[in-house]
């Protein structure tokens, strides 16, 4: 009787042998969807960052051709003019208008720059989370496969001596 428990064990052991290979498979896609969101959440965020890049430059370049435009009404209606009554531009104004660009330009570079960095570090952050799913989800596969090893091994053990026992069992007549 000793091979009917045998193979009530190689059964049993066929049933885990199956249980674990449906969870590899499970590990296999969570890694394919969270691969799947990983890339979903770089879009977006890079979308982010480029509808904020675009509306930063938008209101530089507003503000910038505002001032350009004042610079230009400037030299080409002075308000002023010289004693013999040449028109004469107001070249501190000119300056001022000059300087309001240059702080503008400095303002929007900083700020894409600040935006810049804010998009890097999410993203940095959001790989670093994906990485340490992924390493996870390869220690749990390769604790997986382990167990398949070993319960391969048993099963074929089990069926060996299930072989052995049944060959002993066997009723000889002579």
């Amino acid at each position: 009787m000793g091979w009917v428990t045998l193979t009530l064990r190689k059964t049993e052991l066929k049933k885990s042998h199956s249980d674990y290979q449906k969870e590899l498979l499970d590990i296999s896609r969570r890694k394919r969807q969270m691969a799947r969101e990983y890339h979903y959440e770089q879009l977006l965020f890079n979308n982010d960052y480029k509808e904020e890049r675009d509306s930063l430059y938008t209101n530089y370049k507003a503000t910038s051709d505002a001032l350009r435009d004042q610079i230009s009404q400037e030299t080409s209606n002075p308000s002023l003019t010289d004693p013999n009554g040449n028109p004469k531009v107001d070249q501190n104004k000119i300056d001022d208008l000059n300087r309001q660009i240059n702080e503008e330009k400095e303002n929007y570079e900083r700020l894409n720059m600040m935006a810049q960095e804010e998009r890097d570090e999410e993203l940095q952050r959001l790989e670093n989370e994906a990485n340490d799913e992924e390493t996870m989800l390869d220690q749990e596969q390769v604790e997986i496969e382990a167990q398949l090893e070993a319960i391969s091994a048993e099963i074929e053990a089990v069926g060996e001596a299930i072989s052995s026992q049944i060959q002993a069992s066997t009723i000889k007549l002579s």
